[in-house]
C-alpha cells in the first residue's frame, strides 16, 4: 500500500501508518459511538467505515467497536495527527466517515459535525452528499403535503 502521508504533512509523517489508522479508527468510533442508543446500528456504521479503510490502511485486526466515546482530547490530537495526510487518503478517510454516517441513511447533527471538523482539519471541503444532508438547514420547497 502506499504511504498515508504527503509531502506537506510532517506530523502525519512522524506518526507512522499504524498511528495513523489508529487515529482514524478512534474518529470512526466516534462518529458511530453517536448512535450509542442503537448499538447494532452503531457496528454497522463502523463496520461500514472500516471497509472504506481497508485494504489501503493497516487498521486493526480487531474490529469491534469500542464500548464508550474516545476522549475529546484524543479526538483533537488524532485530528492534529490526521492533518498532513496525503489528499488521497484524507478522501478515503472522509469517504470511510461518510459511509458510517450514512449508514442507516440519514445525517445526524453531530454526526455532520464531526464530518465538517474533519474535513476542515484535513483541508476538504465536505462531500457535496453530506453538504446537501446539512441537518441545521432547514430546506423549504414551498409546498405542504
Amino acid at each position: 500500500a502506499a504511504a498515508l502521508t504527503g509531502p506537506a504533512g510532517p506530523r502525519a509523517a512522524a506518526a507512522g501508518d499504524h498511528a495513523l489508522a489508529a487515529a482514524a479508527t478512534r474518529l470512526l468510533a466516534a462518529l458511530a459511538l453517536e448512535r450509542r442508543d442503537e448499538p447494532a446500528a452503531a457496528a454497522a456504521a463502523f463496520a461500514a467505515g472500516l471497509t472504506r479503510l481497508a485494504p489501503d490502511w493497516p487498521v486493526s485486526a480487531d474490529t469491534s467497536l469500542p464500548g464508550r466515546r474516545p476522549p475529546s482530547s484524543d479526538l483533537r490530537r488524532d485530528l492534529e495527527t490526521l492533518a498532513g495526510l496525503a489528499p488521497p487518503r484524507a478522501r478515503q478517510l472522509v469517504d470511510a466517515l461518510v459511509a458510517a454516517a450514512a449508514e442507516d441513511e440519514r445525517i445526524t447533527p453531530h454526526e455532520y459535525a464531526i464530518l465538517r471538523a474533519v474535513c476542515g482539519a484535513l483541508g476538504l471541503p465536505l462531500p457535496p452528499a453530506v453538504a446537501l444532508a446539512d441537518p441545521t438547514q432547514s430546506r423549504s420547497t414551498g409546498s405542504r403535503r
